[in-house]
């Protein structure tokens, strides 16, 4: 048997900052109380976490690592050390240990990934069902302590010429991991994050040594030549097993957490509709910003904007603009340079360096943001200490920074390394602007995909005479979409889409009546490339459409093509999680 658990609450999306969060909070006693509200309910249950699988306690050296900017120095940690079994619950670590695995799975996944580079060059590869089938559960692999990673390699190869299965690798009735695939994600995701490998057409590939830095290289040496492995029967051994040594020659007590981010965030969040990008962004600010609001607070550090067609460099650098002043009985007009939301956000980084300096653009790509940006373009390029690789001449700053920030006496401005610049995209938009290349290449670009994040934006749906929850129903519509539709991803929706309100099923059923049967109609229905259709063949226009969801909802126009998909669909994930072995809640490790 193979028993697996690993969480669905790592949020890779900028873990760096959410690991500092955590031991922060957990060094200071201050983790929100979950019975505080749902935010509080949800950050605890990250910190708890990120607590578990860092070995961010109090009194770690791990938390200490962090606390000290060392971040990175603790989730390579985990990238050696993580192994089955472990103390995330009792429960899993008495069935891995029974069943008799003893797996480290993300160094075993880069090992492999390793072998097969050296095999096939940059061509080799891994997909997401071999790292399932002959790493989780293959005897020779999760159950020995130093696998014949060659041989693993040669079996994958045949497989691919044969389909056929190895008599090592583990039927289906013996494997029991409740959101395996999902699971599996947030580990590759790790990987994905500190550069080892990256993902195309569905494959993984290990990153080739030239697109590593120094540092990167030697992390990665660190994965390849570690091999030894945790045995032991209590939770402190495994705690102590799995801890850094300690931090040079600082003590807990002298460590002071800077609020200033070790360097500067230059990010584009980009995916489908209602994914929670723009949450996303404001939970990166919070973590400098704890009681920032993008709807109520007004923060004098955070300079947020939507770009839209009209909008230009003049709006967003700044313009010379007629500017009226009395002078007794008379009015004079002057021409003035009108700061623009860039202008603003560079002066208050220079006038306030110990603070982070946050600029906002939503929905980047519905105006031409290669314009927008226009010779500020030049300084998106940065160094290794967070500030412009190169300047620019703009005399008009230059000469107002002149004469209001004391010392200034540049003629060329600059990026400060306390400027971030963060954007969204949604990849379904249409008639947006194009960012060529150049311009893409000075942000981290970071997907942010369909799945649910956590348990919200909760609402009872009635389909084919079945109750199931908003949160269950948009994925099954979404893989719909991209499976029976044959339509990229970009159809697809976000958990927030819609944001329903409790206890107001009026205002609930107007929205998807208005807002998603809309979407559904002219961005999916009308663009499928199937003879599948999501709704019923007789609904010729979306006026009949309308009428028919008003009269009766959604079994009046689902397709029965739809209808088949759904429940099959339903009927197989509810039966798989029935049979799924029950795990006990989450244990505090402290405890």
């Amino acid at each position: 048997m193979y028993h697996y658990l690993f969480t669905n609450d790592l949020r890779i999306s900028d873990l760096t900052n959410k690991l500092k969060n955590a031991a922060v909070k957990i060094y200071s006693n201050t983790v929100p109380n979950p019975s505080d509200g749902p935010e509080q309910q949800s950050e605890n249950n990250n910190i708890k976490a990120l607590l578990s699988y860092f070995n961010l306690k109090s009194t770690s050296n791990c938390n200490e690592y962090v606390r000290n900017g060392k971040e990175r120095d603790v989730i390579v940690n985990f990238i050696k050390k993580f192994q089955y079994p472990n103390y995330r619950t009792r429960a899993s670590f008495e069935s891995a240990n029974n069943d008799g695995i003893i797996l480290a799975p993300l160094r075993e996944m880069v090992k492999i990934l390793y072998v097969s580079f050296l095999q096939e060059g940059p061509s080799g590869y891994l997909s997401k069902e071999e790292i399932l089938n002959f790493i989780f559960f293959n005897s020779e692999v999760a159950k020995v302590q130093h696998p014949n990673y060659i041989e693993v390699y040669n079996q994958i190869k045949d497989y691919r010429q044969s389909n056929v299965l190895p008599s090592n690798v583990a039927p289906t009735n013996e494997r029991f991991w409740n959101d395996q695939d999902r699971q599996l994600r947030e580990m590759l995701n790790i990987l994905a994050y500190v550069g080892f490998l990256h993902i195309q057409n569905n494959r993984y590939f290990i990153t080739s040594s030239e697109q590593l830095n120094t540092r990167e290289k030697a992390d990665l040496y660190e994965v390849l030549t570690t091999s030894d492995y945790w045995f032991g029967n209590t939770q402190q051994s495994y705690e102590d097993y799995f801890d850094l040594p300690p931090f040079g020659n600082t003590t807990q007590s002298s460590v002071e957490y800077n609020n200033v981010l070790d360097e500067p965030i230059q990010r584009i969040l980009f995916g489908p509709p209602g994914t929670g990008k723009s949450y996303i962004v404001t939970e990166i600010i919070k973590m400098v910003y704890p009681t920032y609001d993008d709807k109520t607070v007004d923060n004098p550090y955070v300079y947020r904007t939507v770009v839209h067609p009209e909008y230009s460099y003049f709006d967003f650098v700044g313009n010379i603009m007629p500017v009226s002043h009395r002078n007794g009985d008379n009015v004079e007009i002057n021409y003035e340079f009108q700061r623009g939301l860039f202008t603003q956000a560079l002066q208050k980084a220079f006038e306030e360096p110990d603070k982070d300096i946050f600029i906002v653009l939503e929905e980047m790509s519905r105006g031409n943001i290669v314009a927008v940006f226009g010779d500020i373009f030049q300084l998106l390029d940065r160094k290794e200490d967070g500030t412009s690789e190169y300047a620019v001449n703009h005399s008009t700053i230059s000469d107002i920074f002149s004469s209001e920030l004391e010392g200034w006496n540049n003629s060329q401005i600059y990026l400060p390394a306390n400027l971030h610049i963060i954007g969204t995209v949604n990849t379904s938009d249409q008639n947006v602007f194009v960012m060529d290349t150049a311009f893409k290449r000075r942000f981290d670009f970071e997907y942010v995909d369909t799945d649910p994040v956590e348990d919200l934006n909760k609402y009872s749906l009635h389909i084919d005479s079945v109750d199931i929850d908003w949160n269950e129903f948009y994925p099954i519509l979404n893989n719909f979409i991209v499976e029976q539709l044959d339509l990229s991803e970009d159809k697809q929706i976000g958990q927030f889409f819609i944001k329903f309100k409790e206890a107001n099923a009026n205002y609930n059923n107007d929205q998807i009546l208005n807002k998603l049967l809309q979407y559904l109609w002219n961005d999916v229905h009308l663009a499928k490339l199937t003879s599948n259709s999501l709704f019923k063949n007789e609904i010729k226009s979306y006026g009949k459409l309308y009428k028919r969801y008003k009269d009766s909802q959604f079994n009046s126009v689902l397709s029965p093509d739809f209808i088949n998909y759904f429940t099959t669909t339903l009927a197989a994930q509810r039966e798989s999680a029935s049979n799924t072995p029950e795990i006990s809640p989450v244990e505090n490790p402290e405890d």
